[in-house]
């Protein structure tokens, strides 16, 4: 199953991204840079991870609401440090280490834009990137792209779904990642995407199995 992006609570300024067996939870203003906008995460069979920035300013009276409805007990929240520390422990997934960052936040998810638009988002796991497009007439984002560091990016041609004009409001974004003789049919790009998701879902197996295994 493809990855998906939808609204945290209907919120327009908060984001939840399902990956296989993990949902991430964005807020959209950086209140929290030590955390990069990931608010929180929750891995299936494991409970809910909510990062509090309370020593931040700024933006953080934005998300403050988003994580007590994430995890309405304050006292549950952990420090970013801890957050960290929670992520590589249950998902086992690093972080492709950027000059401009150092320590375990490094290998938290981040979300950020493929392409001169706001309606194009890419969400950093690891060293797999997800891009998502959307056109801004209420349809919310589908992942149109998706990208191992150092390889080429893996593009779908959606230019007949779910309908023409769609499409043409999206292909903007597609070609911002690989022109369009490179893009695959949807059931090809499907076809990649399990291959990427064998590989993210054992991570995530090897990492809970040796959690569960240090806490007997």
């Amino acid at each position: 199953m493809l990855p998906t992006m939808n609204q945290l609570n209907g919120w327009k300024n908060a984001q939840v991204v399902r990956v296989g067996a993990i949902q991430l939870y964005f807020g959209l203003h950086d209140d929290c840079p030590t955390c990069r906008a990931l608010i929180g995460f929750e891995v299936d069979g494991h409970a809910r991870v909510v990062c509090d920035a309370s020593e931040k300013r700024g933006g953080l009276a934005h998300t403050t609401t988003h994580r007590k409805h994430l995890q309405p007990d304050i006292r549950q929240w952990v420090t970013p440090a801890q957050f960290a520390t929670a992520w590589l422990e249950l998902t086992g997934i690093q972080g492709s280490c950027a000059t401009s960052c150092s320590g375990p936040t490094c290998a938290l998810p981040a979300i950020g834009f493929f392409a001169p638009s706001v309606s194009a988002k890419v969400v950093t796991l690891g060293d797999l990137f997800l891009c998502f497009s959307y056109d801004n007439n209420g349809c919310w984002p589908e992942m149109v792209a998706f990208q191992r560091a150092g390889q080429e990016p893996v593009v779908c041609d959606a230019s007949n779904w779910p309908g023409k004009g769609h499409a043409a409001r999206t292909r903007k974004h597609r070609l911002a990642l690989a022109d369009d003789k490179d893009w695959l049919a949807p059931v090809e790009f499907h076809r990649h995407w399990l291959q990427e998701d064998i590989r993210v879902c054992s991570s995530i197996a090897l990492a809970s199995r040796r959690t569960t295994n240090a806490s007997k």
